[in-house]
């Protein structure tokens, strides 16, 4: 079966596609966020045009990344070229930030750990929110994901494209640890420290674009 701007997608440039754990399947795409619902019957949108009034459910068009979390307040984050986006359970949206937390500008890669704290990056930066707002740091700031508090934290990284989680073994425990693909360079963040590796590691220089996890 073939779907198309006919069949009700917004755009022929498909970025990322998702099904969440009530299998319905979500398309990003270059005009916006798309719903399929699990009995395929018809398409949802998330668009950054105003119906009736009412604020735009995204601050741009286009949808580069999208986060299904395994916990949190939030069903759904979405990145744009022009901002940060949370989806609640209701299937209610909002912006996420405001232009002092800098998240108002294209959002470069997006992932979650289990235990719901987002990662993502801008082009000058990687950030995390958590919702865990115990333990500030000198960069942290705070912020309202759909009505709750959260603590922003960033990190100078440039040009970070693509991030994973991977759990890893410590001496005494399991913990998750943070993988970012950077201009020339794989970045790590395990145990609040940074690792890099580049060409004095065996990586090619040149720019990398993705990263996955084989079983």
């Amino acid at each position: 079966r073939q779907y198309s701007k006919k069949s009700g997608l917004l755009s022929h440039s498909v970025h990322h596609i998702l099904e969440d754990r009530e299998s319905n399947i979500w398309i990003s795409q270059a005009g916006g966020l798309s719903r399929l619902p699990h009995n395929f019957m018809a398409f949802g949108h998330y668009t950054h045009r105003s119906h009736a009034g009412n604020t735009p459910a995204l601050p741009d068009p286009a949808v580069r990344n999208i986060v299904i979390p395994q916990k949190g307040i939030a069903a759904q984050w979405i990145g744009t070229d022009e901002g940060l986006v949370a989806i609640g359970h209701d299937g209610k949206s909002a912006v996420i930030g405001n232009p002092k937390h800098k998240l108002d500008q294209q959002i470069m890669a997006l992932c979650s750990t289990p235990q719901g704290t987002l990662w993502g990056s801008t082009p000058n930066t990687v950030f995390r929110i958590s919702s865990d707002t115990s333990t500030p740091t000198d960069t942290t700031q705070f912020l309202s994901v759909l009505g709750e508090t959260h603590q922003l934290t960033t990190f100078p990284r440039n040009r970070v494209s693509a991030c994973i989680t991977q759990p890893l073994n410590t001496d005494s425990s399991q913990r998750d640890g943070l993988w970012f693909s950077g201009q020339d360079r794989l970045f790590l963040f395990f145990n609040q420290r940074w690792f890099s590796f580049g060409k004095n590691s065996g990586l090619p220089a040149s720019r990398l674009y993705d990263l996955s996890l084989d079983s």
